[in-house]
């Protein structure tokens, strides 16, 4: 709540209030030659301290102390889940730079396609977030149960019900797309809709693999996870590559859907 009124404030707020009162203490927080980008990481700055002054009391008298047999455990299960992440980033972004890259520039006709995969692509957003929200939910939860004796059952009634409640969302969405696509306001980019069963059933595919991946963490096989995250960014590049061309942003709508698999 606190970054998105922030960010609310910096970007829709302080521009009206400056125009209307150039000579107030408004003048002081916004500056516009600052541009956008640097209010959305301020609010995101001032909602981390937020965060850290709410959590302050449990610093309380917490004393430095350096474990070095404990930080190279760490480190070695934690760089590999790096690379899980950063694989991950290339999966997510990569492909609106290959657009641009690969697709012709004449009369900006790149920046308008990369325009309609975009907009079209926030329509999956549904599932995303819930994939999202689910990881973050169930990761902590699987590490509890892993001691259970009954764990690996907890894990396929959970992975069970996951998929039901995915494919429900999936109909969900791509059933009222003739609805939902009103929430792209530029209607001559509904020419990209197609793109959005395909982007969904991509997630699906992201949300499952979450419930699999988590064998290599608790194995504390997490090299396992980077060379799967390696070998699908590597397919996402590669097909962005050689398809965009050809296909356009329908390439790399589909290139996600063998990387989760993998």
């Amino acid at each position: 709540m606190v970054n998105i009124s922030l960010t609310f404030f910096f970007l829709s707020v302080c521009p009206g209030l400056l125009k209307t009162h150039p000579n107030s203490i408004i003048g002081f927080i916004y500056r516009p030659e600052f541009g956008f980008v640097t209010y959305v990481l301020l609010a995101n700055t001032l909602q981390n301290l937020f965060q850290l002054f709410l959590l302050s009391p449990l610093l309380k008298g917490f004393k430095w102390a350096f474990n070095t047999a404990l930080w190279k455990e760490v480190m070695v299960y934690a760089l590999p889940l790096t690379i899980v992440g950063f694989g991950g980033m290339i999966n997510e972004t990569f492909d609106r730079i290959l657009l641009v890259k690969r697709l012709p520039h004449a009369n900006d006709y790149a920046t308008y396609q990369v325009g309609i995969y975009s907009g079209c692509y926030k329509l999956s957003l549904l599932i995303t977030l819930f994939v999202q929200a689910f990881r973050m939910g169930a990761e902590p939860f699987f590490f509890r149960q892993s001691v259970e004796s009954t764990a690996q059952r907890t894990y396929a009634r959970v992975m069970k019900f996951f998929v039901i409640l995915i494919s429900g969302m999936f109909l969900f969405v791509t059933m009222y797309l003739d609805i939902w696509k009103y929430f792209i306001t530029d209607h001559t980019m509904w020419v990209g809709l197609k793109v959005v069963p395909i982007l969904l059933f991509a997630n699906m595919f992201l949300g499952i693999y979450y419930n699999l991946s988590i064998w290599y963490k608790l194995s504390t096989n997490t090299l396992s996870g980077a060379y799967i995250t390696l070998i699908g960014a590597g397919i996402t590049l590669l097909v962005n590559y050689l398809f965009i061309p050809v296909f356009g942003y329908m390439a790399s709508a589909w290139r996600p859907s063998p990387v989760m698999g993998v």
